[in-house]
């Protein structure tokens, strides 16, 4: 008689140093995270940076910030990115802005798009613009308005007002 064995189905984890890489970046202190070098903030993986809590990411440099890829920039949750103050959000570099999801845009400050350039703000999709609500589009001047082209505004959807 043959016997049929039957397999369990286990479920996917972390590498156990990865695991413990994880659990090391968010136990590190605010001083440990400020030393972190330009190398290994480009370092932090994707399943790093989504294991950071808000107050983890809010001790992030602005040079830090300026060193993440998009990608990285991409893996934060809108939470932790919306913690991101002003100055960090107005250096992204254009690669960096197309890493930014429309779920992070929507839960920007009018603060923070104030502090984009016209160039920016030019850079900026469509999709992305649309995702922004109708207070932070608001906080945009002038000369950022006039970064835009009639593309990005033909392909936004109306923006959203907030709660």
């Amino acid at each position: 008689m043959c016997q049929v064995q039957r397999h369990r189905h286990r479920r996917p984890h972390l590498d156990p140093d990865r695991r413990a890489q994880r659990h090391q970046l968010s136990s590190l202190s605010v001083t440990q995270i400020h030393a972190l070098n330009t190398t290994q903030v480009q370092g932090l993986s994707v399943t790093e940076l989504r294991g950071l809590t808000t107050t983890d990411v809010g001790e992030f440099a602005d040079t830090q910030v300026a060193a993440f890829s998009a990608t990285q920039i991409g893996a934060l949750n809108a939470t932790n990115f919306s913690t991101l103050d002003a100055t960090a959000i107005g250096a992204l570099n254009t690669a960096q802005l197309g890493g930014v999801t429309t779920t992070q845009l929507a839960g920007i400050t009018g603060t923070a798009l104030s502090d984009l350039s016209s160039t920016q703000v030019g850079k900026l999709t469509g999709t992305q613009l649309g995702a922004l609500t109708t207070t932070s589009l608001a906080a945009l001047d002038t000369t950022q308005v006039s970064g835009l082209t009639a593309t990005q505004l033909g392909a936004s959807t109306p923006p959203t007002s907030p709660p």
